[in-house]
């Protein structure tokens, strides 16, 4: 239980160190209009996580461009790491979805709907 409250407490301070740095929350997903695949709000929180590096590996984040998407060969570095901050330590470890490892920690992006400003 302390080792997830402590996972919960680096991610909110993680979303305070991306807003000190930008003047805003990481977005949910960076493309509004194709809400898959290109990044979530967990690749700009990467460097607030002592991650940079891995952030760095990143390619092609918030552009749509299939060849830099989730799934591909370029960013498989970063989407088939276990993070263990991002890691509900009860979890037991899983394979990747589509090369993809599975988190246990979302964003709750509000009442109002994905694309509504208010």
């Amino acid at each position: 239980r302390a080792q997830c409250q402590n996972n919960l407490k680096q991610l909110a301070l993680a979303m305070h160190g991306h807003q000190d740095a930008t003047g805003k929350l990481p977005l949910l997903s960076p493309n509004l209009s194709d809400n898959c695949c290109f990044g979530t709000w967990v690749v700009p929180t990467l460097p607030h996580l002592e991650q940079g590096a891995l952030a760095a590996l990143y390619r092609g984040w918030g552009v749509v461009d299939w060849s830099n998407s989730y799934f591909s060969a370029s960013n498989a570095p970063v989407t088939n790491s276990r993070i263990r901050v991002l890691t509900c330590p009860a979890d037991r470890p899983n394979a990747p979805f589509s090369g993809v490892t599975n988190h246990n920690y979302l964003v709750n992006t509000g009442t109002t709907g994905l694309e509504n400003s208010n």
